[in-house]
């Protein structure tokens, strides 16, 4: 059955707010407001808890259409979502926001409906995410386009893997990224009130695998992570989320292309490439 979730507002929510399964259901112009992590609430600090729930899920799901939507605050991620596939012109996203959370829009590898070769994100603004805007886990070549991202740790890093270069196996695959916006530190960025300190949030200190390296030594903020393309998975959330157990996959590539713009980086890091990976990647 086709349902249609509209104008609805869910605020302080201790898990997800919406998680959307089965096929064709539409989410548009909802807002959910503060996803609590249940390991670190009412002073819980569960050290076990490696789940990445996020305010807004449809992932499950085939054919959602999301337009519109809000998240605002999360203590993981804003959305954990499939992406459209990259093989025809439909496009079920737009307008989509999310801010003040850890991750913005995630993608995994064990998403249940995962059966494109090339999933497309189009039309999201993702802004004050302390570790990434996008992040994604998973076999499938990325598409960005028509996005903007803001005030991230860092905007966007793909860990693609597979097939396994050991047995001289490859696949041509690509993250892609069109027409969106990068700023480093807007005029309305604060340092004072928008980095979170690990010791003043439980659920910082919790999501220490999941924390990119903009915030390590010299690095800086980042609006594109070089993109891993690798022959395994990670391990990820279990291990860290950027770290590389596996040789580099052949004939991966990063296209960017169209118009797009990286304002106010406080040193040149558009483009990082990942500190743990010692193999070359060019």
């Amino acid at each position: 059955m086709k349902v249609d979730i509209e104008l609805y507002l869910l605020t302080v929510n201790v898990f997800s707010g919406i998680i959307v399964a089965g096929k064709n259901n539409t989410l548009r112009d909802n807002l959910v407001a503060l996803l609590v992590f249940p390991a670190s609430y009412q002073n819980r600090f569960e050290k076990a808890a490696i789940e990445w729930m996020a305010s807004i899920e449809t992932h499950k799901a085939s054919g959602t259409t999301l337009v519109g939507n809000v998240v605002a605050g999360s203590e993981r991620a804003a959305y954990s979502l499939n992406g459209d596939p990259c093989t025809d012109g439909q496009v079920t996203m737009a307008n989509n926001t999310a801010h003040s959370t850890v991750l913005g829009l995630q993608k995994w590898q064990a998403d249940a409906t995962q059966v494109e070769q090339c999933s497309r994100f189009s039309g999201f603004y993702v802004y004050k995410s302390f570790s990434y805007g996008f992040y994604s886990n998973s076999p499938c070549s990325i598409v960005i386009e028509n996005s903007k991202f803001v005030d991230n740790g860092m905007s966007i890093f793909p860990y693609i893997m597979k097939p396994d270069a050991r047995g001289h196996a490859f696949k041509r695959k690509f993250l892609k990224i069109t027409d969106s916006l990068f700023v480093g530190a807007s005029g309305s960025y604060d340092c004072a009130t928008d980095i979170m300190q690990s010791q003043d949030h439980p659920h910082i200190r919790l999501a220490g695998q999941g924390m990119s390296w903009a915030f390590k030594g010299d690095v800086g903020r980042v609006a594109i992570g070089w993109a891993m393309f690798a022959s395994a998975g990670n391990l990820a959330p279990l291990m860290a989320f950027n770290n590389n157990m596996a040789p580099p996959a052949l004939y991966g590539n990063i296209i960017v292309q169209g118009n797009l713009w990286f304002l106010a980086f406080c040193v040149p890091t558009f483009l990082h490439n990942v500190p743990s990976d010692k193999e070359l990647m060019i």
